[in-house]
């Protein structure tokens, strides 16, 4: 009894400076022991100076079943800092016969009464008879709204000898010690958590953070995230923002905007067809090749110029004397205006040059003009020496008629 009375005077000092969270709250046990007298509620009353039956100070749950369940709800999500839990003993010295009932005992702490999804705080299989202790003190600090004892005997597993063959939750108090003002640490409760700590919960001793809202890092959260990364953990990468600026460190937005090639809020998104560039605000050109298709990022045409047109953007027509696919063919030199064609086509301005035909003026002497100059020509000489020779004639007979004239006229003398 003495150890006892030890036991709970040391309790009482460790324990002034944080409040006990469970008691007078709602309780739970899945088997309890006939009646009501030994309820759930008997462990959160905050009366255990008898530790038997008979006081009706203590839970007692059914016997023969092969797992024990027991919990209190907290009535709200706190700050824990330990669990003290006082045991059956019928006021017996330790280790009294109910250690056997208590041994490889489970504690959990959830924001459900699950265990599923819970916190275990403590689990031993204690190999040594008269261990573990009925009057413990375990740290788990946590936050959470339900705490639950458990425990089990279950069939095909062997558990050490002086345990008992059966299941029980005979508590006859647990107090769940900590603050009762979410958001705070400290041995008086009166230090704020951070700010940047997740739900403002941290650890009731340290200050430590047990996690931190989206854009920041580090034990208490008061460093941003890395460049370059940003969300809940620090965990997603920025996306292209302009220049390789870092994004926010929140959201992951880029404060300049995007990057060549990229849009959206956290400029992830590829720019759409037809466009291009910082946000993929410019639009391609209307002389590429391929209709509206060009590189995201540098806006060059995607199959190269349409004919007529050259420069990286093919916003340059041909330059005098040049003309086809990125104006690297020369105008005809057999074009009538010299280095005059067409930047598309190849056709001169103003045709061939004489001698000269064709689409680009390649071909010489084949053309029509040049074949009807020829037979004008003939013609012209023909038509002249036929005239110059009946001239001649002409001549010849006026000649001769005079000199027969002549003679005759000497004749007659």
């Amino acid at each position: 009894m003495s150890l006892y009375i030890c036991f709970i005077s040391l309790l009482r000092i460790f324990s002034l400076a944080y409040e006990n969270l469970a008691l007078n709250k709602p309780a739970y046990q899945d088997h309890p022991y006939f009646s009501n007298q030994w309820g759930a509620d008997k462990a959160v009353d905050g009366k255990y100076d008898s530790l038997t039956s008979n006081a009706g100070q203590c839970v007692i749950s059914a016997n023969g079943q092969t797992t024990a369940t027991w919990w209190v709800n907290l009535e709200g999500v706190y700050s824990i800092s330990h669990i003290n839990i006082i045991y059956r003993t019928d006021n017996l010295p330790h280790p009294s016969p109910y250690v056997p009932r208590l041994a490889g005992f489970f504690l959990y702490v959830s924001n459900t009464s699950s265990r599923e999804d819970s916190h275990l705080c403590f689990h031993e299989i204690q190999k040594v008879n008269g261990t573990p202790s009925e009057n413990q003190t375990t740290k788990c600090p946590v936050h959470g709204q339900y705490v639950i004892f458990y425990n089990e005997r279950k069939s095909g597993v062997k558990y050490p000898s002086y345990y008992s063959n059966y299941a029980f939750n005979e508590l006859c108090e647990l107090q769940v010690f900590g603050c009762e003002r979410a958001g705070f640490y400290g041995e008086n409760c009166n230090l704020p958590c951070s700010n940047t700590c997740q739900n403002s919960l941290c650890h009731i001793h340290t200050g430590e953070c047990y996690g931190c809202v989206p854009g920041y890092q580090g034990s208490r959260c008061e460093q941003l995230c890395s460049t370059g990364s940003y969300g809940s953990r620090c965990s997603s990468s920025c996306g292209n923002c302009r220049k390789g600026e870092t994004c926010h460190h929140v959201n992951g937005t880029c404060l300049n905007g995007c990057g060549e090639g990229f849009q959206g809020t956290t400029c992830e998104q590829g720019c759409r067809k037809g466009y291009f560039g910082e946000n993929c605000t410019q639009k391609c050109s209307n002389n590429c090749r391929l209709p509206n298709s060009c590189n995201s990022v540098t806006g060059e045409c995607d199959g190269g110029c349409q004919y007529g047109w050259t420069g990286r953007l093919c916003e340059t027509g041909c330059g005098k004397g040049y003309f086809g696919e990125n104006c690297t063919q020369k105008c005809s030199n057999n074009c009538r205006l010299p280095n005059s064609c067409n930047s598309v086509t190849g056709e001169c301005d103003g045709g061939c040059q004489y001698g000269w035909t064709g689409r680009l003026c390649e071909t010489g002497n084949l053309c029509p003009c040049a074949a009807e100059s020829s037979n004008m020509f003939t013609t012209i000489i023909v038509n002249s020496v036929v005239t110059l020779f009946i001239v001649l004639i002409s001549n010849v007979i006026i000649y001769i008629v005079r000199r027969r004239k002549k003679l005759n006229a000497g004749h007659g003398r």
